[in-house]
């Protein structure tokens, strides 16, 4: 399934239902460019992530750190982490995300799997990502096992239990790979992005419908308004204002495509002044009219907004 916009709450967590309770795996299939903002902007779930890159390359940013993969490379996204994706200059790429609950892999709340394999790694700060190169054979083996998913899961008869195992394998791994940095056979990624860069993403999502100053979010984190400007732009590849446009448009859009809410009543909804406004910067940044766009996109989007 091609995802075209990530539904997130007003902290950047996303509430996309992915699988089921009785099999809680969602495998997406995603060209960057389809993407509402034509790129997927920061967002966290407690889900665990796979991504295999499919054609070309991503920009991939995780918490503090910034990189680029390219086909045939992939990532491992840890629970609870901020993350964007982007196509890197000059691409148009594909890549297949498998999002899972670690229930899939421990089985029951207070199994000895999750005490001992799962939590402890979850919740460990020094583990934000891990990328999978081929020329690796650990992250080698980590991409076949998550290929085999793909493709079962792809299939007309998805094999659950070959698929839970198979993410179990690659869970392993994930664990075991950790335990050779911890014992310093090898450097492993650290990023972090500062809790005052978060509280100012909780604080947008929290005031999207009403006027929102520069100032407003500076004082609110503790900030001076450049301080807080300069540690935004460094942190996270973009400017406050750009985040706030952005934070906004992607509410409309779920709202055209939610909702029978006129076009006015979406934009005093998310915070634009007025619907001109609003339409001038959504047809800036979209390409099409909000009218158009809910017209064109409302079936598209059937999947993607199932929970909401």
């Amino acid at each position: 399934m091609q995802t075209y916009d990530i539904h997130i709450d007003r902290t950047g967590h996303e509430l996309t239902r992915h699988g089921s309770a009785a099999f809680p795996l969602a495998v997406y299939t995603t060209t960057v460019s389809k993407n509402i903002l034509g790129f997927i902007d920061w967002h966290w779930h407690d889900e665990l992530q796979f991504c295999l890159v499919t054609k070309d390359s991503i920009q991939v940013s995780v918490e503090g750190d910034s990189f680029v993969l390219g086909e045939g490379e992939g990532l491992f996204i840890n629970s609870q982490r901020l993350h964007s994706i982007a196509n890197a200059p000059g691409a148009d790429a594909t890549y297949i995300c498998l999002d899972f609950h670690p229930r899939l892999v421990y089985g029951f709340d207070g199994s000895a799997v999750q005490s001992k394999y799962v939590d402890p790694y979850i919740r460990k700060e020094a583990l934000p990502y891990l990328k999978l190169q081929q020329a690796d054979p650990w992250a080698a083996g980590v991409i076949d096992l998550l290929l085999q998913v793909y493709r079962s899961y792809s299939s007309e008869a998805p094999d659950e239990l070959r698929i839970a195992i198979w993410l179990a394998g690659a869970w392993r791994a994930v664990v075991e790979r950790c335990q050779g940095m911890a014992a310093g056979a090898g450097g492993g990624e650290k990023g972090v992005i500062r809790p005052q860069m978060r509280a100012a993403i909780e604080y947008v999502g929290a005031h999207l419908g009403e006027p929102i100053s520069l100032e407003d979010i500076a004082g609110h984190i503790g900030f001076a308004k450049s301080t807080c400007c300069r540690e935004f732009k460094r942190q996270l590849g973009c400017t406050l204002t750009e985040y706030v446009l952005n934070a906004r448009l992607q509410e409309a859009s779920r709202l055209l495509l939610s909702s029978d809410a006129s076009v006015a009543e979406v934009a005093a909804s998310c915070g634009f002044s007025s619907s001109s406004y609003f339409i001038t910067k959504f047809r800036a940044k979209i390409g099409t009219s909000p009218a158009a766009y809910r017209k064109e996109h409302a079936g598209d989007h059937a999947d993607v907004l199932r929970t909401l």
